[in-house]
């Protein structure tokens, strides 16, 4: 993964990874930064995210965000906001944050000297490939990155919305989602993510195999591998204690 240092990408407001929030409204556009710490600074980190949750929680901040720490691959923080429309990306104060401006300035810069090197992306979640559960967010998710082969990514859309999301339901899967990049990254990558309950889930078929059976999903392996020039998935933990996440109905 290719990060460049951001100074001031903290200051934008931690962004809401991975499930979507409301069945009723479904946002459609999701910001993710993912944050390398310097290893010393893991533990400020964390204290300072719970200080700064806590925070937004009392001051009845709805720009809510959470954060996920990935199991896999190399040592990651991602931090996930949704949004309903492309406007609200704009950098802008919280007006119910007014008067916490001064504390809230100080947790962005015990932050700022906590990270290493970041990377913000942004992509569209495709309401059509995807579903979703009400409440609170899965405790494990595994997220997907599917880079198209030239030529093939309107195909590769269609599979993942008339093949996958069919199969993935019928499998059992009650979160998964499909989003395609927009900003930050390779227009022909799509990101997918599904809801687990821990690694325990891996000990069993599949949800696709479950669905299909064993020769229709080497078939549907075959296909999907066809349309692609690479796949990687990385597990990822949510920290609620980290999170500022919208209260239950």
């Amino acid at each position: 993964m290719r990060l460049t240092r951001r100074a001031c990408v903290l200051s934008l407001g931690m962004l809401a990874l991975l499930p979507l929030a409301e069945a009723q409204q479904q946002p459609l556009i999701r910001s993710i930064v993912r944050y390398r710490l310097k290893p010393d600074r893991i533990n400020d980190f964390n204290a300072v995210m719970r200080e700064r949750a806590a925070l937004l929680k009392k001051a009845g901040s709805e720009r809510y965000f959470t954060v996920w720490v990935a199991q896999s691959g190399p040592r990651e923080v991602g931090v996930v906001r949704f949004h309903q429309k492309w406007s609200e990306l704009t950098q802008s104060r919280d007006p119910k944050m007014a008067e916490h401006a001064v504390a809230m300035a100080a947790l962005v810069a015990r932050t700022n000297a906590c990270v290493e090197s970041a990377e913000r992306i942004v992509d569209e979640i495709l309401p059509d490939a995807s579903m979703a559960r009400g409440g609170a967010p899965p405790p494990f998710v595994r997220s997907g990155k599917l880079v198209a082969l030239p030529g093939k990514l309107n195909d590769l859309l269609t599979a993942l919305k008339d093949e996958t999301m069919p199969a993935m339901k019928k499998g059992g899967v009650t979160v998964w989602g499909v989003a395609r990049t927009r900003y930050g990254g390779p227009v022909n990558e799509i990101h997918t993510y599904m809801g687990m309950n821990g690694w325990g889930d891996l000990d069993q078929p599949s949800p696709m195999r479950k669905a299909l059976g064993d020769e229709a999903f080497q078939k549907y392996l075959a296909k999907m591998g066809s349309l692609m020039v690479s796949t990687e998935y990385t597990i990822y933990a949510l920290q609620p204690e980290l999170s500022h996440m919208q209260p239950a109905p």
